[in-house]
């Protein structure tokens, strides 16, 4: 079975040596590897093809692909589905690190269950007291949770670890199930993509951790801009728009819009009015929950930003204590 691993690439230079060092040594054999170069501004090709020069065998296995212009993480990650081979695909940042077993053990373990998605355990690598040392932190495990419960967790937003990474996924699935990142949203990509590909996935999840999150490296995806306040509201339009066509049985309407409602306080307590969100979501005559909809109101009449978020954090915190 081949894996592609799909590596984004857009200002990384200081981390990308080390993240190539840990995919080349792989104990798997059979990978592809597909670095899309996002129109990076720096050397970071550079400095992974002279990482590619001490592991011959690899040569072969490596391909860059190249946007036309700088097209943002969502976009650049479908690129990379678009463009792989592979039985099954790993995400990988260019700035983390993979364990040298995790293709195989990730594979293993999709293999032996026959599932679609599996997800792994994770370390953080944060920076230490100097500029040249990082702190490895203690591993977070993955929920075990069955689908409604992980799927109303991951709608409810900031309970569940969404990220795209330290999971393989069966390639068929993705591709049959027609779902992509969404062109325009670069900030809260993963969690578009994640919170719809698990609701008709089979899927395991391995307490073994298999990769270390480089957290706060300073890369340029991760700036909380207006811009990526945007993106992160488009992204909750789209879940809901996927969910408010897909889920019949509305399992998980309220948990849909209690998430909506964490994603407009957010974009308030960065600047956005009301009625900004609302109109950059198109969902204004969205129906709501009762108790939700009285936060809409305090927020658009009131600006109650600290009382609505205390609010949110009461729901969020029943429902997935008593209904989750």
């Amino acid at each position: 079975m081949k894996v592609s691993i799909l590596i984004p690439v857009y200002g990384v230079e200081r981390y990308i040596g080390f993240c190539c060092e840990s995919l080349f040594r792989q104990t798997y054999e059979d990978i592809e590897y597909i670095f899309v170069n996002d129109c990076t501004p720096d050397y970071s090709i550079e400095v992974m093809q002279g990482t590619l020069d001490r592991f011959p065998n690899r040569r072969q296995q490596v391909r860059v692909v190249n946007n036309e212009r700088n097209m943002g993480s969502g976009a650049t990650r479908q690129r990379g589905i678009d463009e792989a081979t592979g039985d099954y695909i790993m995400f990988v940042d260019s700035d983390d690190i993979l364990e040298e077993k995790a293709v195989e053990v990730l594979l293993e373990a999709a293999m032996s269950t026959g599932v679609d998605i599996v997800s792994s355990a994770y370390y953080g690598l944060r920076k230490g007291d100097s500029e040249f040392t990082w702190d490895l932190l203690a591993p977070v495990l993955r929920e075990h949770d069955e689908r409604r419960s992980l799927i109303r967790k991951c709608l409810l937003h900031n309970i569940v670890k969404h990220q795209v990474w330290a999971r393989i996924y069966r390639r068929a699935f993705i591709v049959e199930s027609n779902i992509r990142f969404p062109q325009g949203i670069d900030n809260g990509e993963d969690y578009c993509f994640i919170s719809r590909i698990f609701l008709h996935a089979k899927y395991a999840t391995i307490d073994t951790p298999l990769y270390c999150y480089r957290i706060g490296s300073g890369g340029s995806y991760s700036t909380m801009s207006r811009k990526n306040v945007i993106s992160t509201l488009r992204a909750s339009a789209e879940v809901y728009r996927f969910y408010d066509a897909n889920d019949k049985e509305r399992k998980y309407y309220f948990a849909l819009h209690v998430g909506l409602l964490d994603a407009i306080a957010l974009a308030m307590r960065n600047g956005l009015s009301y009625d900004e969100a609302i109109k950059i979501m198109e969902l204004d005559n969205t129906k709501r929950p009762a108790v939700v909809g009285l936060c809409h109101t305090l927020l658009r009449r009131c600006n109650a930003v600290a009382t609505v978020y205390f609010l949110y954090c009461v729901i969020k915190h029943i429902y997935r204590t008593y209904w989750t």
